[in-house]
């Protein structure tokens, strides 16, 4: 059995499945122990994305129904058909809409049950489409997702970003960079944007008076104390320990 941190994208239900995918596999790579192989073929790869992804999709209807405010791209989607019928999500809409609300909630149980169901029972099926070679299931992969990009505006022009993008993802994997940090950011960065310029907004323009409020202080310090977290200290304090042991043995050697 295979114990995995795939609890823990609750924290980012609310920004959608491909935040909270990423996220919880960052979170999984940095707990797992070095003998777990991740980007190897680990299990437990696999299970804590997946896991986020499956949790976030009911996660994301929150923000939406609660605040009128999309957590992934489908719910976006989802606000345009129930504002095009004169549906207004938002604080007032379980009190006005209780019939449809509840509906809503009551159909992601029950496919949530169905899902877990379908999927044990069709999991070795599943399995062995890991037995298509590589060579085969790239170009299968790479044409879905230009087929995928074509259809969302109709343009080549997408194509040629995505290449571009899956061009640059490349070169990150051989230098050692993560390209999942570059896909939070990019879809981060709209909704950083936009959060930005409405508490702007509230604020009257004043960005220090925005951020001296007692939350946003303490998620900048949660902020600051996962960076300097993630930044590789015992490395740089290994090395130099090692450096000045090292140092040290060689000045007793020439003592001697």
């Amino acid at each position: 059995m295979v114990r995995s941190s795939a609890s823990s994208p609750v924290c980012c239900r609310g920004a959608g499945t491909t935040i909270a995918a990423f996220f919880s596999y960052g979170l999984e790579k940095r707990l797992a122990p070095a003998s777990a192989g991740m980007g190897k073929g680990a299990v437990r790869g696999l299970v804590a994305p997946e896991a986020a992804n499956n949790a976030a999709v009911s996660g994301s209807m929150v923000p939406l129904l609660t605040l009128g405010i999309p957590g992934s791209g489908t719910t976006a989607v989802l606000l345009a058909y129930l504002m095009m019928y004169g549906l207004n999500p938002g604080p007032g809409f379980f009190e006005a809409n209780p019939v449809l609300g509840w509906t809503i909630i009551g159909a992601l149980l029950v496919s949530a049950i169905f899902g877990m169901i379908i999927n044990i029972g069709a999991s070795p099926l599943l399995a062995k489409i890991l037995a298509i070679p590589m060579p085969f299931m790239a170009p299968t992969i790479l044409m879905l997702a230009l087929i995928s990009c074509y259809s969302i505006h109709n343009s080549v022009t997408d194509v040629y970003i995505a290449l571009a993008f899956g061009a640059l993802g490349y070169v990150m994997r051989l230098v050692g960079m993560s390209p999942a940090l570059l896909v939070i950011g990019i879809v981060l960065g709209e909704m950083l944007e936009r959060n930005l310029q409405q508490a702007l907004g509230l604020t009257g323009g004043d960005f220090w008076a925005m951020i001296s409020q007692p939350l946003v202080l303490l998620f900048l310090g949660i902020a600051v104390l996962a960076l300097l977290t993630a930044l590789p200290w015992k490395q740089m304090v290994g090395k130099r320990l090692q450096g000045k042991s090292k140092s040290d043995a060689d000045d007793e050697s020439v003592t001697r």
